[in-house]
């Protein structure tokens, strides 16, 4: 990133307010919304990163069930703009529908976007929340999903600052849908070499 630029203005850029997909909308590489406030709401632009394990039904203008539930929890965390990106770019409603060979043409791509986006939210003082669950799919698909999260939580530079709203019993981090509407106040570290 260039010095002297706006981190939200530069986030905002490669990931615009709706949704980025490839040109068949068979990967959804960011989704990005600009939280409403009823009562005063936030002075400063304070993004709200979540990575979940692979993107399902929201888009551009629909939201799921997993992104109102982030999106709650990111208002909760004083966000004025919710990121959200996933480990693997491919949509589908369960893990074990994702195709090895498309996830793998998209890796690099989707990785490469996770990874400045984070740090983008970092610089403009936000948060990046570790949100996949327990992995699930085909043995090559969690291994693909496995190197994703190694590349993303093992970089230094974004190694002391994940976060997770819980961990499973095995140490993966809390997938939202799961949680209870208070899960935000116990927002903890994440280390990301506990899962593999």
């Amino acid at each position: 990133m260039v010095s002297g630029v706006d981190p939200v203005a530069e986030l905002l850029r490669l990931a615009p307010v709706g949704a980025i997909l490839d040109p068949n909308r068979r990967n959804r590489f960011s989704l990005t919304r600009k939280l409403a406030y009823e009562s005063g709401g936030c002075k400063a632009n304070r993004p709200i990163l979540f990575c979940g394990y692979n993107p399902s039904t929201a888009d551009e203008t629909v939201d799921d069930r997993t992104l109102r539930r982030e999106i709650a929890f990111a208002k909760e965390l004083g966000g004025t703009y919710l990121v959200k990106v996933n480990l693997l770019s491919q949509r589908a409603t369960k893990p074990e529908k994702i195709d090895f060979a498309e996830a793998e043409r998209s890796f690099e791509k989707n990785v490469s976007l996770v990874s400045e986006l984070a740090a983008l939210t970092l610089q403009a003082g936000g948060k990046i929340i570790a949100a996949w669950g327990v992995p699930k799919g085909r043995k090559n698909v969690r291994a693909l999903a496995a190197k994703a999260q190694d590349l993303l939580t093992g970089k230094s530079e974004f190694a002391q600052h994940w976060q997770t709203l819980g961990l499973t019993r095995n140490g993966y981090p809390r997938h939202p849908l799961y949680l209870p509407k208070t899960a935000w106040k116990n927002l903890t570290h994440f280390q990301g070499s506990c899962c593999n």
